[in-house]
């Protein structure tokens, strides 16, 4: 049994698993794939919402020193 055929076993292990533990819980497949797209929501919508408040304050903050730079210009 090679390299692959034992990550494949060992993922079938892992499976079979997951299936015993959800089982346990009774937790239907539904379920579950809700609390993972909900778990992948939640990062998404941070990374999205910081991404962009980044972005409009990078913004601000070139404006203002554009602005400040003009204003010296003009009173020299």
């Amino acid at each position: 049994m090679g390299l692959i055929g034992s990550l494949l076993q060992r993922a079938k292990h892992k499976k079979e698993i997951f299936v015993a533990r959800m089982q346990v819980r009774k937790i239907a497949d539904f379920e579950f794939i809700g609390r993972l797209c909900g778990m992948l929501f939640f990062p998404f919508v941070v990374y999205v919402c910081c991404g962009s408040m980044q972005d409009y304050s990078n913004a601000r903050i070139t404006d203002a020193l554009n602005k400040q730079s003009k204003e010296k210009e003009v009173s020299i």
